[in-house]
C-alpha cells in the first residue's frame, strides 16, 4: 500500500513459514529506487517473526509524494548452510496530496472510434520519465486457457502526453476482449543490496474494458461495459447519435416554420412596396427597458467571461505558487473580474463611448512566458509542493510594476495625441489583414477546445442555426400587466443568440452528467473535480484592493516585453474601434476620440497592474461579434455587463459557479465568434477599390508574410549576444497580428498607385475631418459639455472634443430635450 511519503508492505506469515528456516533469523530489505537520477534511494530493513500467526508489515519512508519508484523486496535466511535469497520488484507510486492512488502511468483511456475493421483509443499519460507502452487486444475464453493477442502496438513516451492507438485490419462483429498494456520504464538496470537487477523485467500490466467488439456494416457501436462493473464508462456512438437526433429534431419544426414564413411573406409582398427595415434595434445612445438591458448585459458578460477566467489560471501557474496555486488563482480571478468591469465602465463612459467590452489581453502572455523561463524565475515546484509566499509574491510584484510602467507609456501615447495622428493613416487595407491574422492565430485554440468533446460542435451548430435561420422570428412571450396576462411577440433568438445557445448546451451537459452518460472526469461534465474544488473553496465575499500582493517592483526585460504588448493592443484596438463604429452606424472615430480611448485602455492596463492580475486589458473581438449578430449596440448593456463583472469579483462564489461552464462549450463560442470577426474583416473592404491590383497585392502580402515570418522565427532563434534583446525580438516577431499588420500599414502608406478614396480611408486621413460633426453616439452628457466649455483651455487638449464640437453637442441636446 502506498502512502504520501513511502510504502507499507504486508507479508503473509505462511510465506515465511514455508520458505525460510525458523531456526535462523530472517531479514527482509525493502528498497525504493526512484526513476529520476536526481532523487535518493531509500532502504529499510525488518526481521519477520516466522512463527507468528499474524501478517508481518514492513515500512519504508523518506520518499517524495506523487513520485514513481521501483519497489523491491529481498529476503534471506541468515546463518544457515544453504543460504536462500529471493527478490521481487514492482513499479509503484506514492500518494499525492489529493490522496489519489497511482497504479498506472496511464490516467485516462477513451474509445475514440469503432467501426467494421478498426478500433481507435485515446490514451492520456502522466509521466516525467521515458517509458515504453505495449498495447494489445487480449481475448481469453473463460471455459478454456485459449488466449489470442491481436496487433501489438508499441509507443515510446518521454513526458505527459495524449496520443491515439489504432488497431486495424480487424474482423467485423468480432469480440476482441480487453485492451491491455505493458508499461516498461526505459531506465538502466538498478543495483540493490549489491545485486544487479535488469529494470526491463519490471513492468506494469493493466487492462481496460471487458468486451470490445467491432461493428457490422452499420455505424452503430456495440455497448461497452467497464471492468469495475459500472453501467457506463464511455458514451457509445449510438447514444451520441440519439442525442444529435434529438437536438436536430427539436430544430426541424422551427426551420420549417422559418421557410414557410419567408415564402408567405415573399408571396404577399411580391407587388407591394415595403418600408426599408431599420438595421439597428438599439443604437449606441438608446436605453432598452431595464429587464431587457439586464439580459443583454448578462449575455455580453457570459460571452466575455470565458476569456477572463483563462488568464488567472495561466498566471497562477506561471508564478509557481505550489500548494497555494488554488488560493492565489481564486484571488486573481476576483481581481481580474473587478479590473475588467472597471475598465469596461470607464471606456464606455469616458473613452470611446460605444459598446466595447474590455477584457484581459492574451498579447501580454508571451512576455510572461519568457519571464517564467528565465533561470532565476523558473518553476521547479509542483502543485503539491510548499512554496514560500514571499517567493511567488515577489514575482507578482515584478509583474505588476513592469505592467504599470508600460501602461504609463500607453497613456502618454493618448495624451500626446501621437496615437490619434497614427490612426489617421490606418485604413481598411491595414485592418483587414490584422483581423484575418487574428482569426488564423485563434483557430488552433478553437481546434484544441473543439477536440475535447463533441459538445463543441453542438454548441457551434445551435449558435449558427439561431444566427442564420431564427434571428428574425418573433416568439410569443407572456407578460403580466394590469392584473392581466397578455402575449407579445418578441425577437428572442435575434436578441439573445449567445445566451440561448449557452443555456441549451450547458443544460445538455448537465443532463449528461446527471445520467452518467458522460464518463467520470469527462470534458462535458459540470462536476469535474477541479471545478467542485474551486466552488467549495471560493469565499462568498472577497474585496480585491490595489497593492494586495505587496509593493510593485520593476524588471527591465519584462517592462520592454509588456511595452511591446501595449503597442500590439493599441494597433488591434484602433481596428476594433473603427469596426464597432461601422456596426453601430456611427461616423469613424476622430483622432480625439481615439486618443481618449487609448488613454482609458492604458488606464485599464494600469489598474490591472496595481491590482496584481499580471496582464493588461484590450477590446474583446468576440464581443464585437455579438454586436454584429444581434444588431444591438446600446452602450448601457455593456456598462451593465461591467457592473455585473465587478459584483462577481466581490462575490467570488457566484463567479466560481459561472466558471463551471465546460471548457468544450467555450470551443463552440470561440469558433463562432472569430468566424464573425473574420467576416467583419472582409466586410471592411467594401470601401476599398479591389479592382486596383495595388490594394489586393498589399493585402495578400501582409497575410502571407504575417503567417510565415512568425513560423520561421519559431524554428530559428535570434542571437545578438544580448539575452534581453533576443527575448524582445523573438516576442515581437512571433506575433502574427503585429508582423502582418505592420507590413500592411507600411506598404499602404508608402506604395503609390491608389488615391485616399481607393484605399478606403476617405476623409479620415485629413486634418479637416476632426472639424466635422461627430455622431451623437460619441457625445458626452450635456453637464460635462457645459463644464468643458466653461474652462476653454481644456478643449485644446488632444483627447477632448473641440470647442466648436462641444457647442454643437449642447445645442443639439437642448433641442432634443425640448
Amino acid at each position: 500500500m502506498s502512502t504520501k511519503t513511502g510504502f507499507r508492505i504486508q507479508f503473509d506469515h505462511q510465506f515465511f513459514f514455508s520458505e525460510l528456516n525458523e531456526k535462523y533469523q530472517s531479514e527482509v530489505a525493502i528498497t525504493a529506487y526512484p526513476l529520476s537520477d536526481s532523487l535518493n534511494v531509500s532502504t529499510s530493513f525488518f526481521f519477520p517473526e516466522i512463527d507468528s500467526k499474524f501478517n508481518n508489515i514492513g515500512f519504508i519512508d523518506n520518499c517524495l509524494p506523487n513520485t514513481w519508484y521501483y519497489l523491491c523486496t529481498e529476503f534471506s535466511s541468515l546463518y544457515r548452510e544453504k543460504k536462500v535469497i529471493g527478490n521481487e520488484c514492482g513499479l509503484y507510486k506514492t500518494l499525492s496530496s489529493t490522496g489519489d492512488l497511482g497504479t498506472s502511468t496511464i490516467k485516462k483511456v477513451d474509445i475514440l472510434n469503432i467501426d467494421m475493421n478498426q478500433i481507435t483509443f485515446t490514451i492520456s499519460t502522466d509521466v516525467n520519465f521515458p517509458i515504453e507502452y505495449n498495447f494489445f487486444l487480449e481475448n481469453q475464453n473463460v471455459s478454456s486457457n485459449y488466449m489470442t493477442i491481436t496487433n501489438a502496438n508499441i509507443f515510446f513516451v518521454l513526458k505527459k502526453s495524449t496520443f491515439n492507438v489504432t488497431f486495424s485490419n480487424l474482423q467485423s462483429r468480432f469480440n476482441y476482449g480487453k485492451l491491455c498494456v505493458l508499461e516498461k520504464p526505459l531506465t538502466s538496470g538498478i543495483t540493490i543490496q549489491g545485486r544487479f537487477i535488469n529494470s526491463g523485467s519490471i513492468f506494469i500490466k493493466n487492462c481496460y474494458f471487458d468486451s470490445i467488439q467491432t461493428t457490422d456494416y452499420t455505424l452503430e457501436q456495440q455497448n461497452i461495459h467497464c471492468l469495475d462493473g459500472s453501467k457506463f464508462c464511455s458514451l457509445n456512438s449510438s447514444s451520441h447519435l440519439k442525442i444529435f437526433k434529438i437536438i436536430f429534431l427539436c430544430f426541424i419544426p422551427l426551420l420549417i416554420y422559418v421557410k414557410e414564413y419567408d415564402t408567405e411573406q415573399s408571396m404577399l409582398n411580391t407587388n407591394k412596396y415595403t418600408e426599408p427595415k431599420k438595421k439597428l434595434i438599439y443604437a449606441a445612445k438608446d436605453v432598452p427597458k431595464w429587464n431587457i438591458s439586464l439580459l443583454l448585459g448578462f449575455q455580453q458578460m457570459m460571452v466575455g467571461i470565458t476569456g477572463l477566467l483563462v488568464m488567472p489560471y495561466l498566471v497562477a501557474s506561471l508564478i509557481c505558487a505550489g500548494s497555494d496555486t488554488m488560493t492565489i488563482r481564486v484571488k486573481l480571478m476576483s481581481s481580474t473580474l473587478v479590473t475588467a468591469g472597471i475598465s469596461t465602465i470607464i471606456q464606455t463612459t469616458f473613452g470611446l463611448r460605444l459598446a466595447v467590452y474590455q477584457g484581459t489581453a492574451f498579447a501580454f502572455l508571451p512576455p510572461l512566458l519568457a519571464f517564467s523561463q528565465l533561470p532565476d524565475f523558473q518553476c521547479l515546484a509542483t502543485e503539491d509542493d510548499i512554496v514560500p509566499q514571499s517567493e511567488y509574491y515577489n514575482k507578482l510584484q515584478m509583474i505588476s510594476g513592469s505592467l504599470m510602467g508600460a501602461s504609463l507609456i500607453m497613456i502618454f501615447f493618448g495624451i500626446s495625441g501621437l496615437i490619434g495622428k497614427i490612426s489617421r493613416y490606418v485604413g481598411p487595407v491595414t485592418i483587414t489583414p490584422l483581423l484575418i491574422l487574428l482569426c488564423l492565430s485563434a483557430a488552433p485554440v478553437g481546434l484544441e477546445k473543439a477536440e475535447l468533446h463533441y459538445m463543441s460542435i453542438v454548441q457551434f451548430s445551435i449558435l449558427a442555426i439561431i444566427i442564420l435561420f431564427l434571428h428574425d422570428i418573433n416568439i410569443p412571450i407572456p407578460t403580466y400587466s394590469n392584473n392581466n396576462i397578455t402575449w407579445i411577440k418578441y425577437r428572442l433568438f435575434g436578441n439573445f443568440p449567445y445566451l440561448i445557445a449557452i443555456i441549451i448546451c450547458w443544460g445538455i451537459c448537465g443532463i449528461l452528467t446527471v445520467t452518467n452518460l458522460e464518463p467520470p472526469n469527462g470534458e462535458a461534465r459540470v462536476d469535474k473535480n477541479e471545478t467542485i474544488y474551486i466552488i467549495e473553496n471560493s469565499p462568498w465575499f472577497q474585496l480585491p484592493y490595489p497593492g494586495q500582493f505587496g509593493k510593485p517592483k520593476f524588471h527591465i526585460g519584462l517592462f520592454f516585453g509588456f511595452l511591446t504588448s501595449c503597442i500590439i493592443c493599441m494597433i488591434e484596438s484602433i481596428g476594433s474601434y473603427k469596426i464597432v463604429a461601422t456596426i453601430s452606424e456611427e461616423s469613424p472615430p476622430t483622432s480625439r476620440i481615439i486618443n481618449r480611448s487609448i488613454i482609458m485602455e492604458g488606464l485599464g492596463c494600469f489598474i490591472g497592474g496595481i491590482m496584481g492580475i499580471g496582464v493588461g486589458v484590450t477590446t474583446y473581438s468576440e464581443n464585437v461579434a455579438v454586436l454584429s449578430a444581434t444588431n444591438i449596440v446600446s452602450r448601457i448593456t455593456v456598462q451593465i455587463a461591467g457592473v455585473m463583472l465587478i459584483l462577481l469579483g466581490f462575490f467570488t462564489k457566484f463567479a466560481a459557479i459561472i466558471s463551471s461552464i465546460p471548457e468544450t462549450l467555450i470551443g463552440g463560442l470561440f469558433i463562432m465568434s472569430f468566424s464573425m470577426v473574420c467576416g467583419i474583416g472582409f466586410a471592411n473592404l467594401k470601401s476599398v477599390c479591389l479592382k486596383n491590383s495595388r490594394n489586393v497585392t498589399i493585402i495578400g502580402i501582409s497575410v502571407i508574410l504575417g503567417f510565415i515570418i512568425p513560423q520561421l522565427f519559431e524554428k530559428q532563434n535570434i542571437k545578438t549576444g544580448y539575452n534581453e534583446i533576443d527575448n524582445l525580438l523573438m516576442s515581437i516577431l512571433k506575433i502574427k497580428m503585429l508582423v502582418g499588420g505592420s507590413i500592411a500599414f507600411i506598404l499602404d502608406n508608402i506604395a503609390p498607385g491608389a488615391t485616399i478614396t481607393e484605399r478606403g480611408i476617405h476623409c479620415d486621413g485629413h486634418d479637416e475631418y476632426d472639424k466635422k460633426y461627430e455622431s451623437d453616439g460619441y457625445w458626452f452628457p450635456k453637464i460635462i459639455c457645459k463644464f468643458l466649455l466653461r474652462y476653454n483651455f481644456l478643449t485644446k487638449l488632444s483627447f477632448l472634443p473641440s470647442k466648436d464640437m462641444l457647442k454643437i453637442m449642447v445645442r443639439r441636446q437642448d433641442i432634443s430635450d425640448t
